[in-house]
Protein backbone atom coordinates (compact mmCIF):
# COMPACT_ATOMS: atom_id res chain seq x y z
CA UNK A 1 0.00 0.00 0.00
CA UNK A 2 1.29 3.48 -0.83
CA UNK A 3 2.31 5.41 2.27
CA UNK A 4 -0.07 8.11 3.43
CA UNK A 5 -3.08 6.85 1.44
CA UNK A 6 -6.23 6.35 3.49
CA UNK A 7 -8.04 3.13 2.56
CA UNK A 8 -11.17 4.05 4.49
CA UNK A 9 -13.82 5.57 2.26
CA UNK A 10 -15.64 6.93 5.25
CA UNK A 11 -12.60 9.02 6.12
CA UNK A 12 -12.36 10.55 2.65
CA UNK A 13 -13.30 14.18 2.54
CA UNK A 14 -14.76 13.58 -0.92
CA UNK A 15 -17.31 10.91 -0.01
CA UNK A 16 -20.83 12.03 -0.90
CA UNK A 17 -23.23 12.64 1.97
CA UNK A 18 -26.49 10.66 1.76
CA UNK A 19 -28.49 13.73 0.72
CA UNK A 20 -26.00 14.46 -2.12
CA UNK A 21 -26.02 10.97 -3.64
CA UNK A 22 -27.43 10.73 -7.16
CA UNK A 23 -26.94 6.94 -7.43
CA UNK A 24 -27.67 3.96 -5.19
CA UNK A 25 -25.92 0.67 -4.41
CA UNK A 26 -27.28 -1.87 -6.91
CA UNK A 27 -24.40 -4.37 -7.11
CA UNK A 28 -23.36 -3.23 -10.60
CA UNK A 29 -21.04 -0.41 -9.47
CA UNK A 30 -19.20 -0.24 -6.17
CA UNK A 31 -20.07 2.73 -3.94
CA UNK A 32 -18.17 3.62 -0.74
CA UNK A 33 -21.32 3.29 1.36
CA UNK A 34 -22.16 -0.23 0.11
CA UNK A 35 -23.18 -2.59 2.93
CA UNK A 36 -20.96 -5.33 1.41
CA UNK A 37 -17.67 -4.32 3.04
CA UNK A 38 -15.70 -6.99 1.20
CA UNK A 39 -16.50 -5.32 -2.13
CA UNK A 40 -15.42 -1.93 -0.77
CA UNK A 41 -12.08 -3.34 0.48
CA UNK A 42 -11.43 -5.03 -2.88
CA UNK A 43 -12.01 -1.86 -4.94
CA UNK A 44 -10.13 0.45 -2.59
CA UNK A 45 -7.12 -1.88 -2.59
CA UNK A 46 -6.89 -1.88 -6.43
CA UNK A 47 -6.88 1.92 -6.69
CA UNK A 48 -4.36 2.30 -3.86
CA UNK A 49 -2.16 -0.34 -5.49
CA UNK A 50 -2.20 1.67 -8.75
CA UNK A 51 -1.76 5.11 -7.13
CA UNK A 52 2.09 5.00 -6.72
CA UNK A 53 2.42 4.37 -10.49
CA UNK A 54 0.28 7.48 -11.25
CA UNK A 55 2.31 10.12 -9.38
CA UNK A 56 2.58 13.26 -11.55
CA UNK A 57 1.09 11.52 -14.60
CA UNK A 58 -1.97 11.85 -16.83
CA UNK A 59 -4.37 8.99 -15.98
CA UNK A 60 -7.46 7.52 -17.68
CA UNK A 61 -9.94 5.65 -15.43
CA UNK A 62 -12.19 3.45 -17.59
CA UNK A 63 -15.55 2.56 -16.02
CA UNK A 64 -14.97 5.10 -13.24
CA UNK A 65 -18.42 4.51 -11.71
CA UNK A 66 -19.15 6.48 -8.54
CA UNK A 67 -15.83 8.35 -8.90
CA UNK A 68 -14.15 7.53 -5.58
CA UNK A 69 -11.27 5.69 -7.38
CA UNK A 70 -10.54 8.62 -9.70
CA UNK A 71 -10.41 10.84 -6.61
CA UNK A 72 -7.81 8.49 -5.01
CA UNK A 73 -5.67 8.63 -8.14
CA UNK A 74 -6.26 12.40 -8.44
CA UNK A 75 -4.53 12.91 -5.09
CA UNK A 76 -1.16 12.09 -6.75
CA UNK A 77 -1.72 12.36 -10.53
CA UNK A 78 -1.37 15.54 -12.58
CA UNK A 79 -4.71 14.84 -14.31
CA UNK A 80 -7.38 12.15 -14.11
CA UNK A 81 -10.17 11.59 -16.64
CA UNK A 82 -12.95 9.22 -15.58
CA UNK A 83 -15.17 7.61 -18.23
CA UNK A 84 -18.49 5.85 -17.56
CA UNK A 85 -21.44 4.94 -19.73
CA UNK A 86 -24.02 5.84 -17.04
CA UNK A 87 -25.06 9.50 -17.10
CA UNK A 88 -26.24 9.55 -13.45
CA UNK A 89 -22.90 8.15 -12.28
CA UNK A 90 -20.96 10.75 -14.29
CA UNK A 91 -23.11 13.57 -12.90
CA UNK A 92 -22.74 12.23 -9.34
CA UNK A 93 -18.95 11.84 -9.68
CA UNK A 94 -18.56 15.33 -11.18
CA UNK A 95 -20.54 16.93 -8.35
CA UNK A 96 -18.81 14.89 -5.63
CA UNK A 97 -15.18 14.59 -6.78
CA UNK A 98 -14.74 16.94 -9.73
CA UNK A 99 -11.82 19.41 -9.49
CA UNK A 100 -9.67 21.38 -11.89
CA UNK A 101 -7.60 18.24 -12.61
CA UNK A 102 -10.16 15.46 -11.96
CA UNK A 103 -13.03 15.36 -14.44
CA UNK A 104 -15.60 12.86 -15.64
CA UNK A 105 -17.15 12.30 -19.05
CA UNK A 106 -19.92 10.05 -20.34
CA UNK A 107 -18.87 7.41 -22.87
CA UNK A 108 -18.35 3.73 -23.66
CA UNK A 109 -15.10 1.99 -22.81
CA UNK A 110 -15.38 0.26 -26.22
CA UNK A 111 -15.46 3.54 -28.16
CA UNK A 112 -12.28 3.54 -30.28
CA UNK A 113 -12.82 7.20 -31.16
CA UNK A 114 -13.04 8.41 -27.57
CA UNK A 115 -9.25 8.79 -27.18
CA UNK A 116 -6.87 8.22 -30.08
CA UNK A 117 -3.95 10.50 -29.28
CA UNK A 118 -1.94 8.08 -27.06
CA UNK A 119 -1.77 10.84 -24.44
CA UNK A 120 -2.28 8.93 -21.17
CA UNK A 121 0.67 7.59 -19.20
CA UNK A 122 -1.51 5.22 -17.15
CA UNK A 123 -4.88 3.59 -17.95
CA UNK A 124 -6.75 1.71 -15.24
CA UNK A 125 -9.79 -0.48 -15.80
CA UNK A 126 -11.02 -2.27 -12.69
CA UNK A 127 -13.85 -4.82 -12.72
CA UNK A 128 -15.14 -3.78 -16.16
CA UNK A 129 -13.78 -6.21 -18.76
CA UNK A 130 -16.26 -8.91 -17.60
CA UNK A 131 -19.14 -6.44 -18.28
CA UNK A 132 -18.46 -6.43 -22.06
CA UNK A 133 -18.29 -9.26 -24.58
CA UNK A 134 -15.68 -7.97 -27.04
CA UNK A 135 -12.47 -7.95 -24.97
CA UNK A 136 -10.14 -7.38 -27.90
CA UNK A 137 -12.07 -4.23 -28.83
CA UNK A 138 -11.54 -2.98 -25.27
CA UNK A 139 -7.80 -3.64 -25.62
CA UNK A 140 -7.72 -1.63 -28.87
CA UNK A 141 -9.46 1.29 -27.14
CA UNK A 142 -6.89 1.15 -24.31
CA UNK A 143 -3.94 1.07 -26.76
CA UNK A 144 -5.40 4.08 -28.61
CA UNK A 145 -5.41 6.13 -25.41
CA UNK A 146 -2.14 4.82 -23.88
CA UNK A 147 1.30 6.20 -24.60
CA UNK A 148 3.67 3.67 -26.23
CA UNK A 149 5.54 3.35 -22.95
CA UNK A 150 2.40 3.67 -20.86
CA UNK A 151 1.17 1.32 -18.12
CA UNK A 152 -2.17 -0.51 -18.17
CA UNK A 153 -3.59 -1.78 -14.83
CA UNK A 154 -6.66 -4.04 -15.01
CA UNK A 155 -8.61 -6.39 -12.72
CA UNK A 156 -11.33 -8.99 -13.20
CA UNK A 157 -12.90 -11.88 -11.28
CA UNK A 158 -11.34 -15.32 -11.86
CA UNK A 159 -14.25 -17.31 -13.29
CA UNK A 160 -12.87 -20.59 -11.96
CA UNK A 161 -13.08 -19.33 -8.37
CA UNK A 162 -15.57 -16.46 -8.40
CA UNK A 163 -18.28 -18.33 -10.34
CA UNK A 164 -17.47 -22.01 -10.68
CA UNK A 165 -15.99 -22.75 -7.25
CA UNK A 166 -18.30 -20.57 -5.20
CA UNK A 167 -21.36 -21.36 -7.31
CA UNK A 168 -22.42 -17.73 -7.66
CA UNK A 169 -23.62 -15.82 -10.68
CA UNK A 170 -23.39 -12.06 -11.15
CA UNK A 171 -26.25 -10.83 -13.42
CA UNK A 172 -24.17 -7.83 -14.54
CA UNK A 173 -21.29 -9.97 -15.90
CA UNK A 174 -21.41 -10.66 -19.66
CA UNK A 175 -18.11 -12.50 -20.38
CA UNK A 176 -15.93 -13.67 -17.50
CA UNK A 177 -12.34 -14.96 -17.84
CA UNK A 178 -10.31 -17.48 -15.92
CA UNK A 179 -6.64 -16.97 -15.03
CA UNK A 180 -5.16 -18.34 -18.28
CA UNK A 181 -7.67 -16.60 -20.54
CA UNK A 182 -6.98 -13.32 -18.78
CA UNK A 183 -3.21 -13.66 -19.17
CA UNK A 184 -3.58 -14.74 -22.80
CA UNK A 185 -5.79 -11.70 -23.61
CA UNK A 186 -3.23 -9.26 -22.22
CA UNK A 187 -0.26 -11.05 -23.79
CA UNK A 188 -1.81 -10.75 -27.26
CA UNK A 189 -1.77 -6.93 -26.99
CA UNK A 190 1.15 -6.11 -24.67
CA UNK A 191 4.76 -7.34 -24.56
CA UNK A 192 5.06 -7.37 -20.76
CA UNK A 193 2.40 -8.71 -18.40
CA UNK A 194 2.39 -9.42 -14.65
CA UNK A 195 -0.64 -10.94 -12.92
CA UNK A 196 -1.50 -10.82 -9.20
CA UNK A 197 -4.34 -12.46 -7.31
CA UNK A 198 -6.57 -10.70 -4.79
CA UNK A 199 -8.62 -11.88 -1.87
CA UNK A 200 -10.14 -10.05 1.06
CA UNK A 201 -9.10 -11.44 4.44
CA UNK A 202 -9.71 -10.64 8.07
CA UNK A 203 -6.70 -11.66 10.13
CA UNK A 204 -3.20 -10.58 11.06
CA UNK A 205 -0.09 -9.35 9.20
CA UNK A 206 3.53 -10.04 10.25
CA UNK A 207 6.44 -8.29 8.57
CA UNK A 208 10.12 -9.14 9.11
CA UNK A 209 12.48 -6.38 10.16
CA UNK A 210 15.68 -8.36 9.55
CA UNK A 211 14.85 -9.97 6.22
CA UNK A 212 13.86 -13.59 5.62
CA UNK A 213 12.44 -15.84 2.92
CA UNK A 214 9.41 -14.93 0.85
CA UNK A 215 6.24 -14.51 2.79
CA UNK A 216 3.75 -17.28 3.20
CA UNK A 217 -0.05 -17.18 3.03
CA UNK A 218 -1.77 -19.01 5.86
CA UNK A 219 -5.50 -19.63 5.58
CA UNK A 220 -7.67 -20.54 8.52
CA UNK A 221 -11.06 -22.08 7.79
CA UNK A 222 -13.78 -23.64 9.85
CA UNK A 223 -15.71 -22.35 12.80
CA UNK A 224 -14.37 -23.87 15.98
CA UNK A 225 -11.31 -25.94 15.03
CA UNK A 226 -9.46 -23.27 12.98
CA UNK A 227 -7.97 -25.72 10.53
CA UNK A 228 -4.82 -24.40 8.81
CA UNK A 229 -4.39 -24.49 5.03
CA UNK A 230 -1.41 -23.36 3.00
CA UNK A 231 -3.04 -23.18 -0.37
CA UNK A 232 -6.03 -21.49 -1.92
CA UNK A 233 -7.40 -19.82 -5.01
CA UNK A 234 -8.17 -16.08 -4.61
CA UNK A 235 -11.26 -14.99 -6.58
CA UNK A 236 -9.79 -11.87 -8.26
CA UNK A 237 -6.99 -11.18 -10.72
CA UNK A 238 -5.04 -7.93 -11.05
CA UNK A 239 -2.60 -7.40 -13.91
CA UNK A 240 0.01 -4.85 -15.00
CA UNK A 241 0.67 -4.70 -18.75
CA UNK A 242 2.83 -2.53 -21.01
CA UNK A 243 4.85 -2.59 -24.19
CA UNK A 244 7.71 -1.09 -22.19
CA UNK A 245 9.48 -2.98 -19.41
CA UNK A 246 7.31 -2.99 -16.32
CA UNK A 247 8.32 -0.99 -13.25
CA UNK A 248 8.95 -2.99 -10.07
CA UNK A 249 5.63 -4.61 -9.10
CA UNK A 250 5.23 -5.70 -5.46
CA UNK A 251 4.89 -9.41 -5.03
CA UNK A 252 2.58 -8.81 -2.08
CA UNK A 253 0.29 -5.81 -1.48
CA UNK A 254 -1.60 -5.50 1.77
CA UNK A 255 -4.46 -3.12 2.53
CA UNK A 256 -4.86 -2.71 6.29
CA UNK A 257 -7.91 -1.16 7.90
CA UNK A 258 -6.04 -0.25 11.09
CA UNK A 259 -9.14 1.17 12.78
CA UNK A 260 -11.30 -1.77 11.61
CA UNK A 261 -13.82 0.79 10.46
CA UNK A 262 -15.43 -1.37 7.80
CA UNK A 263 -15.13 -4.63 9.78
CA UNK A 264 -17.04 -3.08 12.65
CA UNK A 265 -19.74 -1.79 10.39
CA UNK A 266 -22.52 -4.35 10.30
CA UNK A 267 -25.30 -3.94 7.72
CA UNK A 268 -27.63 -2.92 10.52
CA UNK A 269 -25.16 -0.32 11.75
CA UNK A 270 -24.63 0.91 8.21
CA UNK A 271 -28.35 1.28 7.79
CA UNK A 272 -28.53 3.07 11.12
CA UNK A 273 -25.68 5.37 10.10
CA UNK A 274 -27.41 6.05 6.81
CA UNK A 275 -30.61 6.68 8.71
CA UNK A 276 -28.77 9.02 11.08
CA UNK A 277 -27.22 10.79 8.12
CA UNK A 278 -30.62 11.11 6.50
CA UNK A 279 -32.10 12.30 9.78
CA UNK A 280 -29.25 14.80 10.19
CA UNK A 281 -29.90 16.00 6.68
CA UNK A 282 -33.61 16.17 7.38
CA UNK A 283 -32.83 17.92 10.65
CA UNK A 284 -30.67 20.44 8.80
CA UNK A 285 -33.40 20.92 6.25
CA UNK A 286 -35.96 21.21 8.99
CA UNK A 287 -33.70 23.62 10.89
CA UNK A 288 -33.54 25.75 7.78
CA UNK A 289 -37.28 25.34 7.40
CA UNK A 290 -37.76 26.27 11.06
CA UNK A 291 -35.57 29.33 10.59
CA UNK A 292 -37.57 30.22 7.52
CA UNK A 293 -40.81 29.63 9.38
CA UNK A 294 -39.52 31.71 12.31
CA UNK A 295 -38.70 34.51 9.92
CA UNK A 296 -42.11 34.11 8.39
CA UNK A 297 -43.58 34.09 11.90
CA UNK A 298 -41.82 37.36 12.75
CA UNK A 299 -42.98 38.84 9.47
CA UNK A 300 -46.49 37.53 10.03
CA UNK A 301 -46.51 38.82 13.61
CA UNK A 302 -45.49 42.23 12.31
CA UNK A 303 -48.16 41.90 9.67
CA UNK A 304 -50.61 40.77 12.36
CA UNK A 305 -49.70 43.79 14.51
CA UNK A 306 -50.22 46.01 11.51
CA UNK A 307 -53.50 44.30 10.78
CA UNK A 308 -54.55 44.64 14.44
CA UNK A 309 -53.72 48.33 14.27
CA UNK A 310 -55.72 48.55 11.07
CA UNK A 311 -58.56 46.60 12.70
CA UNK A 312 -58.48 48.94 15.73
CA UNK A 313 -58.56 51.97 13.45
CA UNK A 314 -61.35 50.45 11.44
CA UNK A 315 -63.24 49.48 14.60
CA UNK A 316 -62.91 53.08 15.80
CA UNK A 317 -64.11 54.31 12.44
CA UNK A 318 -66.85 51.70 12.56
CA UNK A 319 -67.94 52.88 16.03
CA UNK A 320 -68.05 56.45 14.72
CA UNK A 321 -70.01 55.30 11.70
CA UNK A 322 -72.34 53.31 13.96
CA UNK A 323 -72.88 56.43 16.11
CA UNK A 324 -73.57 58.45 12.99
CA UNK A 325 -75.82 55.66 11.78
CA UNK A 326 -77.67 55.73 15.15
CA UNK A 327 -78.20 59.47 14.81
CA UNK A 328 -79.27 59.01 11.23
CA UNK A 329 -81.61 56.19 12.32
CA UNK A 330 -83.13 58.51 14.95
CA UNK A 331 -83.48 61.24 12.33
CA UNK A 332 -84.97 58.70 9.94
CA UNK A 333 -87.44 57.66 12.68
CA UNK A 334 -88.40 61.31 13.17
CA UNK A 335 -88.72 61.77 9.44
CA UNK A 336 -90.77 58.59 9.18
CA UNK A 337 -93.07 59.84 11.96
CA UNK A 338 -93.29 63.21 10.23
CA UNK A 339 -94.01 61.47 6.95
CA UNK A 340 -96.64 59.31 8.69
CA UNK A 341 -98.24 62.40 10.24
CA UNK A 342 -98.14 64.20 6.95
CA UNK A 343 -99.50 61.18 5.17
CA UNK A 344 -102.31 61.05 7.76
CA UNK A 345 -102.93 64.79 7.27
CA UNK A 346 -102.75 64.26 3.53
CA UNK A 347 -105.28 61.45 3.81
CA UNK A 348 -107.55 63.78 5.84
CA UNK A 349 -107.01 66.54 3.31
CA UNK A 350 -107.70 64.09 0.53
CA UNK A 351 -110.89 63.05 2.33
CA UNK A 352 -111.84 66.70 2.78
CA UNK A 353 -110.90 67.34 -0.83
CA UNK A 354 -113.09 64.40 -1.83
CA UNK A 355 -116.00 65.89 0.13
CA UNK A 356 -115.23 69.31 -1.31
CA UNK A 357 -115.03 67.82 -4.77
CA UNK A 358 -118.41 66.24 -4.18
CA UNK A 359 -119.75 69.55 -2.89
CA UNK A 360 -118.14 71.34 -5.83
CA UNK A 361 -119.76 68.81 -8.11
CA UNK A 362 -123.11 69.56 -6.45
CA UNK A 363 -122.46 73.30 -6.61
CA UNK A 364 -121.37 73.02 -10.20
CA UNK A 365 -124.65 71.17 -10.86
CA UNK A 366 -126.53 73.90 -9.07
CA UNK A 367 -124.53 76.53 -10.94
CA UNK A 368 -125.30 74.81 -14.20
CA UNK A 369 -128.93 74.64 -13.19
CA UNK A 370 -128.89 78.31 -12.16
CA UNK A 371 -126.99 79.18 -15.30
CA UNK A 372 -129.59 77.36 -17.31
CA UNK A 373 -132.28 79.14 -15.36
CA UNK A 374 -130.46 82.44 -15.67
CA UNK A 375 -130.14 81.86 -19.39
CA UNK A 376 -133.84 81.06 -19.56
CA UNK A 377 -134.64 84.09 -17.41
CA UNK A 378 -132.38 86.24 -19.55
CA UNK A 379 -134.13 84.97 -22.65
CA UNK A 380 -137.51 85.55 -21.01
CA UNK A 381 -136.46 89.00 -19.86
CA UNK A 382 -135.19 89.78 -23.33
CA UNK A 383 -138.47 88.60 -24.82
CA UNK A 384 -140.42 90.51 -22.17
CA UNK A 385 -138.30 93.61 -22.79
CA UNK A 386 -138.86 93.21 -26.50
CA UNK A 387 -142.59 92.81 -25.91
CA UNK A 388 -142.64 95.76 -23.60
CA UNK A 389 -140.64 97.78 -26.07
CA UNK A 390 -143.12 96.86 -28.81
CA UNK A 391 -146.05 97.71 -26.54
CA UNK A 392 -144.40 100.94 -25.56
CA UNK A 393 -143.79 101.71 -29.20
CA UNK A 394 -147.41 100.91 -29.99
CA UNK A 395 -148.61 103.03 -27.09
CA UNK A 396 -146.28 105.79 -28.13
CA UNK A 397 -147.67 105.64 -31.64
CA UNK A 398 -151.16 105.58 -30.31
CA UNK A 399 -150.38 108.39 -27.94
CA UNK A 400 -148.83 110.34 -30.77
CA UNK A 401 -151.87 109.74 -32.94
CA UNK A 402 -154.11 110.66 -30.13
CA UNK A 403 -151.97 113.62 -29.30
CA UNK A 404 -152.11 114.69 -32.91
CA UNK A 405 -155.84 114.16 -32.99
CA UNK A 406 -156.19 115.89 -29.69
CA UNK A 407 -153.99 118.69 -30.91
CA UNK A 408 -156.00 118.96 -34.05
CA UNK A 409 -159.24 118.77 -32.13
CA UNK A 410 -157.85 121.10 -29.56
CA UNK A 411 -156.80 123.51 -32.19
CA UNK A 412 -160.22 123.28 -33.82
CA UNK A 413 -161.79 123.61 -30.51
CA UNK A 414 -159.57 126.48 -29.61
CA UNK A 415 -160.54 128.18 -32.86
CA UNK A 416 -164.11 127.54 -32.18
CA UNK A 417 -163.68 128.58 -28.64
CA UNK A 418 -161.85 131.63 -29.65
CA UNK A 419 -164.58 132.30 -32.17
CA UNK A 420 -167.25 131.71 -29.63
CA UNK A 421 -165.35 133.64 -27.08
CA UNK A 422 -165.33 136.37 -29.37
CA UNK A 423 -169.05 136.35 -29.13
CA UNK A 424 -170.82 138.01 -26.22
CA UNK A 425 -172.72 135.08 -25.20
CA UNK A 426 -169.55 132.96 -24.61
CA UNK A 427 -168.70 134.37 -21.37
CA UNK A 428 -171.99 133.41 -19.91
CA UNK A 429 -171.75 130.03 -21.52
CA UNK A 430 -168.19 129.62 -20.30
CA UNK A 431 -169.22 129.99 -16.85
CA UNK A 432 -171.86 127.41 -17.39
CA UNK A 433 -169.49 124.93 -19.16
CA UNK A 434 -166.53 124.86 -16.73
CA UNK A 435 -167.93 122.14 -14.62
CA UNK A 436 -168.62 120.12 -17.73
CA UNK A 437 -165.03 120.36 -19.01
CA UNK A 438 -163.60 119.40 -15.75
CA UNK A 439 -165.74 116.31 -15.70
CA UNK A 440 -164.70 115.53 -19.26
CA UNK A 441 -160.97 115.69 -18.52
CA UNK A 442 -161.46 113.57 -15.49
CA UNK A 443 -163.25 110.93 -17.54
CA UNK A 444 -160.56 110.97 -20.18
CA UNK A 445 -157.87 110.51 -17.59
CA UNK A 446 -159.71 107.58 -16.20
CA UNK A 447 -160.07 106.02 -19.63
CA UNK A 448 -156.40 106.47 -20.65
CA UNK A 449 -154.08 106.23 -17.66
CA UNK A 450 -150.34 107.03 -18.17
CA UNK A 451 -148.16 103.89 -19.24
CA UNK A 452 -146.02 101.93 -16.52
CA UNK A 453 -142.27 102.14 -17.14
CA UNK A 454 -140.05 99.30 -15.65
CA UNK A 455 -137.03 100.68 -13.97
CA UNK A 456 -133.65 99.46 -15.10
CA UNK A 457 -131.66 97.60 -12.43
Amino acid sequence: MAPGLDPDPAASKHEASPQARLIDWTGERCVPWAPDHQVVYEHLHRYHLAAPFCVGKRVLDLASGEGYGSAILGAVASEVVGVDIDNASVEHASLTYGTDHVRFIEGSILDLNLFTDHSFAVVVCFEAVEHVDDHDLLMQAVIGALRPDGLFVISTPDRATYTDLHQQSNPFHVHELDREEFRHLLSRHFQHVTVLTQEVAAGSVMQGLDGGHEGELIRVSGTDDWNTQFNGTPPYLVAFASDAPLPPIPSVSTLIDTALLLVRRSPELTQLEDSVAHLASDLGDRGAEIARLQNETVEREAEAARLLQTVAERESALALLQEQASRQDAQIDRLERTVAERESALALLQEQASRQDAQIDRLEGSVRTLADRAAADAAADAAADAARAAADAARAATDAARAAADAAAFAQLNWEVDFIKASRGWRALEIMRRPYRQMRRLGRALRHPAPFRRRSP
